[in-house]
């Protein structure tokens, strides 16, 4: 009885170390990316490396590719084909913020499952081409809509909906002793999903972290601390109110400009119009307005006095907040209005409160020469 314990004991290894480690995660509910890396030997180098896209057909066309960003990435794109039931796998290489080109080089096979079945887009496949790259880091994409249907394989597709990043842990993906050419077909124990959903990709995080700074900036803290001037009967509103709480917005729009050029170098999307326009209206407000703010005070302690500081200070703060709100706007269209890590009820958001913000700007701003009067000079 003893021996045959023994025995299963180690049997069951055996079977174990016989079954596919797959690693798998999800774009969204709808979409899940699977992968393996096959070793001859626990630690060895590996010598296959396998995945799986699953998608609905729904979708126009999914991707999936080895990287960090679009820039030089090893990207594998499916979408259905003809005849009916069909998929086509497109191997292309990423340039940049730009469609992926075909790459003709590509080695890789088409493995039994892959196809078209109950409404999904499968495909198996095993890649000969991907082992020079590192199976650590993993980027996506996909597009919504109606099936293309295309056998080509240099198809010319439409800019995605959404996109996303996964680093994978290899031990969670390494299959040794393999006994099949198909892991996908076999009994696997698949390994814990690591999610990339709304909330849960490290991209996505980033990316509502930058958009939550910035909106606060410049619809609540900027002109709230403008309005201090207006409002306030206060001798000391600038030394005490606004000069403090601009300071601390500059600190918070520093930190957001941190995480979107983050965002931008990894997308690469540096060469695009948010992260320009971004970098020229913090720049302008971390670099000129606080300096000119202070020749301002100190000129007005002297002589009681406006001086031109006061006026380029004052109008060039204006354009700066109404121009970096607008920004947010070109933000919310860049990533896709809608998609995750970008729900529409956040667009939606951020233009009601932009909009009551401005409306109440406008409001002080009518009443503003009867408080002048009445509260006396200010710098």
């Amino acid at each position: 009885m003893k021996m045959n314990w023994t025995l299963a004991i180690m049997a069951l290894g055996f079977m174990r170390s016989a079954i596919a480690e797959i690693y798998s995660f999800r774009a969204n509910s709808k979409i899940t990316y699977s992968i393996a890396v096959v070793s001859s030997s626990v630690g060895s180098e590996p010598t296959d490396l396998f995945f799986q896209i699953v998608v609905p057909t729904t979708y126009e066309w999914v991707a999936l590719g080895q990287g960090t960003g679009m820039a030089g990435a090893n990207i594998f794109v499916m979408y259905s084909s003809s005849p009916n039931n069909n998929i086509t796998l497109s191997p292309r290489s990423g340039k940049g913020h730009v469609m992926p080109e075909y790459n003709n080089a590509a080695r890789f096979d088409l493995l039994d499952g892959t196809g078209i079945s109950n409404g999904y887009m499968t495909a198996n496949v095993r890649c000969a081409s991907c082992l020079g790259l590192s199976p650590s880091n993993w980027i996506w994409a996909a597009k919504a809509g109606s099936p293309i249907s295309s056998s080509d394989k240099e198809l010319v597709i439409s800019e995605h909906d959404f996109y996303g990043r996964q680093s994978i842990n290899l031990e969670q993906a390494t299959i040794t002793n393999l006994k099949t050419s198909n892991p996908f077909t076999q009994s696997i124990v698949t390994a814990p999903t690591a999610s990339t959903s709304d909330s849960g990709s490290p991209a996505t995080v980033v990316l509502i972290a930058h958009g939550t700074l910035m909106a606060i900036a410049f619809i609540i803290l900027f002109p709230v601390s403008a309005l201090f001037l207006h409002v306030i009967p206060y001798a000391k509103t600038v030394t005490r109110l606004h000069a403090p709480l601009q300071l601390f917005t500059l600190c918070v729009v520093a930190a957001g400009l941190g995480l979107g050029a983050h965002l931008a170098v990894t997308n690469d999307e540096l060469s695009t119009y948010h992260p320009i326009i971004g970098l020229i209206v913090v720049g302008t407000l971390i670099l000129f307005q606080p300096a000119l703010g202070l020749f301002q005070h100190l000129r007005f302690r002297r002589t009681r006095e406006k001086s031109s500081y006061a006026y380029i200070h004052r109008w060039l703060g204006r354009i700066l907040i109404l121009l970096g709100t607008i920004n947010g706007g070109l933000g919310f269209m860049l990533v896709g209005i809608g998609e995750p890590g970008n729900p529409t009820s956040a667009v939606v958001i951020y233009a009601v409160l932009a909009g009551v913000v401005v409306l109440i700007y406008l409001a002080v701003l009518a009443i503003r020469p009867a408080v002048a009067a009445r509260n006396g000079p200010q710098d």
